[in-house]
């Protein structure tokens, strides 16, 4: 069980961050497109004002959701009992579970990471 739960954790975190990189981008499509801003005073921007650190905090924070939210739903999915309702019920719980251990952990990894200077 818990290398599926590993194998599971690490594809997912695996996945989730070129979708965050990707969503940068895609910021610079909405500003494009719905504010009228072009790309080229967009990204002149990003390299003025962003700096590494704004990036790679939430970068980095990707990683420890995505394993934290692959875990829960791998542990309430494999014990999961009684049918079609113990399926939504462990997919309610795993939700609900997912959801406050990402506030909780965000506020500890963000104290963390300014913490060290990330």
């Amino acid at each position: 069980m818990f290398d599926l739960i590993g194998n599971l954790g690490l594809g997912f975190t695996t996945a989730l961050s070129p979708i965050n990189l990707a969503l940068c981008f895609l910021g610079c499509l909405v500003g494009t497109v719905k504010l009228g801003v072009s790309p080229s005073v967009y990204m002149d921007d990003i390299y003025t004002y962003l700096q590494i650190s704004d990036f790679m905090h939430g970068f980095l924070k990707t990683f420890f959701f995505a394993f934290m939210i692959a875990t829960v739903s791998c542990y309430k999915g494999l014990n999961t009992k009684g049918g079609a309702e113990g399926v939504g019920k462990s997919t309610t719980e795993a939700v609900v579970i997912s959801m406050v251990l990402v506030m909780v952990m965000d506020y500890f990894i963000s104290s963390l990471l300014v913490a060290v200077g990330v």
